[in-house]
């Protein structure tokens, strides 16, 4: 497993900033709860910004599209990138 990190730094590192990647919380006690991110703002150096997804909770998933809130919590692991 990797080592936790931020939202922003993990996306900044990936292509498209990772829209359509998978993403969870080490805080979450579930393992089918995760988001699938749908947009990235970031600022100029690549750290900080906006993170919007949708949320896949235990199973199932909410109709809209969110902010994510805790972005700059190091508490990110990326569970599976998409098929370009």
């Amino acid at each position: 497993m990797e080592n936790p990190s931020s939202l922003p730094r993990i996306l900044s590192g990936l292509r498209y900033l990772g829209v359509g990647s998978k993403v969870t919380r080490t805080i979450y006690k579930f393992p089918d709860t995760y988001w699938i991110i749908t947009r990235v703002k970031l600022t100029e150096d690549m750290k900080h910004g906006k993170v919007y997804g949708k949320l896949i909770w235990r199973g199932r998933p909410k109709e809209k599209e969110e902010k994510i809130g805790p972005r700059l919590k190091k508490q990110w692991l990326l569970l599976d990138l998409p098929d370009y």
